[in-house]
């Protein structure tokens, strides 16, 4: 350390010792400020001045600062950007301290362990180490555990599945992720953090210990009362929890946590689903854009409180698989879907209540402000009504009242005793009302009795001077004061004795002014210090009913999650699905929940109907003719019926389903060099290794990435193989027309298309679902649709008559090779739209109205729909 620093910078560079890894906040003053390379760093980030500053060194010592009252939003910012940052605070009262002032890390800010006025979202520190890092026993096992650390949630699980540990993690997006030292070197962590997106690692040194001790570690954290039932079956699982809350404790720099029952992953009863199918069915963000507007979750969020859009968002990443609780909570949405007044009333109480699990988080952490404390008061104050309006002849609302505290005495310990309206800094204004403590009364009436002093004490020295603009004011550097503006500086008194001077005024003291205040100074400083310590012993009653404050706070999201699955229901005309034992999936006119939403937009509903008989259905017909539209709203519905919502279709009737499967869409995956083709046999691979009997499987163009045989030949095969092994109900959409042939030759497989109307050069599509295979798949048409010009239509309408008749002549000649013993492409190529047309005309017929037709429309109408009807025949008699 370089001798000449001053006093104040090897302070400095003492504490910055202890975190060589962070950005160090240090406080002087009424600022943090930042030095040497942290400051610059934080000027380039925060976009803040950087100046320099005398410390004993040769050249001046780089510095930065941000005020101390709002450093919350520059915390954020570099939170954002992934750094970690901690927080240097004074110890002492440096006016009644001589020399050095002491000084302490107080906490460590990580973007995993960030409190900051954000939007409610969760922010997830997660944990995940291998068996061989922390244990000593052998075990081919990973652990992860993860904890928002606000509101107390937690999550953990053991596998031995690599694959697993990528999908938990994926699907819970940590914002902060621990590893051990070791997974610097592993190949599976090097895959696994590309994939997993610009995510900040810390690295920890472990020590191996036995399960015994690594649970003894976790017991003297006082992090549960009793250890939940649930946790006595793991092993490494103990490690991965302890070092996350010792985390959680060591950069909070506090042993006391907030934390619910854990979640054990793996082991939970619900709907299955991996990261490629919450993509694809773009439940939380849209594919394209990466907004939440236009996902299923933004759809259904009508909850009127932040608790209440996180547990919407946690029933939709797990769906119940469970029959009971799944009819609880249809039975729930019934009552507040039928009773509109109830739905009413609690949504507009609910609309009144606050982040109670963040607001709790802060109070946990010493981060709340007197404001926090008094929102949380007014949302308890809601209880009663909301336990009055929620009293309702359903089974879950009734068990939810009876695990509902009285909360009574918490609300009005705090709502009576604090201010209407209580400062945001705990020491910029009062925050008790007057009667709640006779010492705070005291200091208070003191203060107010010097305050008219001054005011007095102005009136009589304008007065005596003849100075009629003279006033007396305050500032923390000098004191009270009195100015005058300079054009009567020539009046003042000859006591009076100069403080300051200003480019149009001079500022003054008299000794009777410096006698008072000291007095006045004083008493509120000393109101100010009782009230921090009338607060500090409310928030500390508050923790030692955290429990009560998590059970409110849990019951009430529940609630909210009700009441806005019965306001989509009800808005969008939703029914209640039926359950069955036998595998089946039939849906009556079921709408794809988004899409329906659209303003302006006529959505056609389609039907579903898949049992264990007739499993798979093969879709073919033309791009934007609404296959993969189809296909996700099919799964769509399956995922809200077992989150026990309402569905958007006439009727719905289905058994339980394990996993939700899907390949959709094609992207490439660079980061890993892995090709578009690559991913989708990756995510093809996964399916056919887990599909069970009880899974739905939706595949949209299989084969699609390589030449036409191999892709034709892999979708086949694909086909086989789920009809020969546990036959999964299955959608699967193809451009690959030869596969409806193949559909004849595999039992339970029906051949369904996407309809269209064509005329001429123009087709129309029709977004509806025949239980018929199309014969082409228009791309032609779609390109003319996309302006794609005229001369290369034409040549490629040339292009496609030479392939059809070579692929005609080469396949009849060749026909005893065909694959699958089906027809021959030369067959296939002279059929004609045929039961499609025949049934385009009774769908016309249907819809004719004949009162507005004119004579002449009707003998053109008859005129082709004569002309396809004898298309149609000639095909028939042709294979009779």
């Amino acid at each position: 350390m370089n001798l000449k620093l001053t006093p104040m910078m090897k302070q400095y560079l003492e504490i910055k010792q202890q975190v060589s890894d962070a950005l160090l906040m240090f406080r002087l003053g009424d600022f943090y400020e930042l030095f040497f390379e942290d400051a610059k760093t934080a000027s380039r980030v925060l976009d803040i001045t950087l100046t320099g500053r005398d410390g004993g060194e040769q050249e001046r010592i780089p510095m930065c600062g941000v005020p101390y009252h709002a450093v919350d939003q520059y915390l954020a910012k570099l939170v954002q950007e992934g750094y970690k940052v901690a927080i240097c605070e004074q110890m002492e009262d440096p006016k009644s301290v001589k020399g050095i002032v002491k000084r302490e890390i107080v906490r460590v800010i990580t973007p995993g362990t960030a409190i900051l006025d954000d939007d409610g979202e969760q922010r997830l520190l997660a944990v995940c180490i291998h068996a061989t890092d922390a244990i000593e026993q052998e075990a081919s096992l990973y652990a992860v555990a993860l904890m928002d650390m606000l509101a107390g949630d937690l999550w953990m699980g053991e596998t031995g599945d690599e694959d697993e540990v990528f999908n938990w993690l994926s699907l819970h997006r940590p914002v902060e992720l621990l590893l051990a030292e070791s997974s610097t070197s592993s190949p599976f962590w090097e895959e696994k953090l590309e994939k997993l997106g610009p995510l900040p690692v810390t690295f920890l040194s472990l020590r191996k210990q036995s399960v015994q001790d690594w649970r003894h570690s976790l017991s003297q954290m006082s992090a549960f009362e009793t250890f939940p039932a649930q946790l006595e079956s793991l092993t490494v699982g103990w490690a991965a929890l302890s070092l996350l809350l010792q985390y959680v404790q060591e950069t909070q720099r506090q042993t006391t946590l907030h934390i619910k029952q854990p979640i054990l992953l793996g082991q939970e009863e619900i709907l299955k689903m991996n990261p490629a199918a919450v993509t694809h069915l773009e439940l939380f963000q849209t594919e394209r854009t990466k907004e939440k507007k236009g996902s299923l979750y933004h759809h259904l969020n009508r909850t009127q409180t932040a608790m209440g859009a996180r547990l919407l968002r946690r029933w939709m990443e797990r769906p119940l698989a469970r029959r009971e609780p799944i009819l609880e909570r249809q039975e729930a949405i019934s009552i507040f879907l039928s009773d509109v007044i109830a739905r009413s009333a609690l949504q507009q109480t609910l609309s009144n209540v606050s982040d109670m699990e963040r607001l709790l988080g802060r109070i946990m952490f010493q981060k709340a402000t007197p404001r926090d404390v008094l929102k949380l008061g007014l949302a308890l104050q809601k209880v009663p009504a909301i336990r009055e309006i929620a009293n309702l002849p359903v089974q879950r609302l009734q068990q939810l009242l009876h695990q509902l505290p009285d909360v009574t005495h918490l609300s009005s310990l705090i709502v009576h005793q604090m201010v209407e309206t209580p400062p945001v800094q705990l020491d910029a204004g009062p925050i008790f009302r007057e009667g709640v403590d006779a010492k705070l009364d005291e200091y208070r009436d003191l203060s107010r009795n010097g305050k008219q002093w001054l005011a007095q004490f102005e009136q009589r020295e304008r007065e005596r001077t003849g100075i009629r603009t003279l006033k007396v004011g305050y500032n923390r550097v000098f004191g009270y004061f009195i100015e005058v503006s300079k054009t009567q500086v020539n009046q003042i008194p000859p006591e009076y004795e100069r403080r300051q001077t200003l480019a149009a005024a001079e500022r003054y003291t008299v000794a009777e002014l410096k006698e008072r205040e000291s007095a006045i100074l004083q008493a509120a400083e000393e109101a100010a210090h009782r009230e921090a310590e009338l607060f500090a012993d409310l928030c500390r009653q508050l923790v030692e009913k955290r429990h009560e404050l998590q059970l409110v706070s849990e019951v009430l999201a529940e609630l909210d999650v009700y009441a806005s699955l019965a306001e989509v229901a009800a808005l969008y005309g939703y029914t209640c699905p039926e359950w069955t034992q036998e595998a089946c999936l039939e849906i009556v006119a079921g709408r794809h929940p988004v899409i329906e939403a659209i303003p302006d937009l006529r959505f056609i509903p389609n039907d579903t109907r898949l049992s264990s008989d007739h499993n798979f259905m093969l879709i073919t017909g033309p791009n934007m003719g609404g296959k993969s539209t189809y296909m996700r709203q099919v799964a769509l519905l399956v995922l809200l019926a077992h989150m026990g919502s309402y569905v958007p279709a006439q009727s719905m009737r289905l058994s339980q389903f394990d996993e939700i499967f899907t390949r959709i869409g094609a992207a490439d995956d660079i980061h890993s060099g892995q090709s578009t083709f690559m991913v989708e046999m990756m995510e093809l691979a996964h399916i056919l290794r887990h599909a069970t009997g009880r899974s739905l499987v939706i595949l949209d163009e299989i084969g699609r990435g390589t030449s036409t045989q191999d892709g034709l030949a892999l979708a086949a095969s694909v086909m086989d193989f789920l009809q020969a092994t546990n036959k999964p109900l299955t959608l699967f959409a193809t451009h690959y027309h030869e596969l409806t042939q193949h559909a004849h030759q595999l039992p339970g497989v029906q051949n369904a298309s996407v309809a269209v109307a064509e005329s001429g050069h123009h087709i129309e599509f029709l977004h509806t679902l025949v239980m018929t295979a199309a014969d082409r798949s228009y791309g032609i048409h779609v390109a003319r649709l996309a302006g794609i010009p005229d001369w290369v239509l034409s040549k490629a309408q040339s292009y496609l008559s030479s392939f059809a008749s070579e692929a005609t002549l080469h396949l009849a000649a060749s026909e005893e090779n065909v694959p699958f013993g089906v027809k021959t492409k030369a067959e296939m190529h002279s059929e004609p739209q045929n039961s499609y047309y025949a049934a385009e005309i009774l769908r016309a017929l249907a819809e004719l109205d004949v009162l507005q037709i004119t004579p002449l429309q009707a003998l053109q109408k008859l005129e082709e729909w004569s002309a396809r009807a004898k298309e149609v025949m000639s095909w028939v008699s042709s294979k009779s």
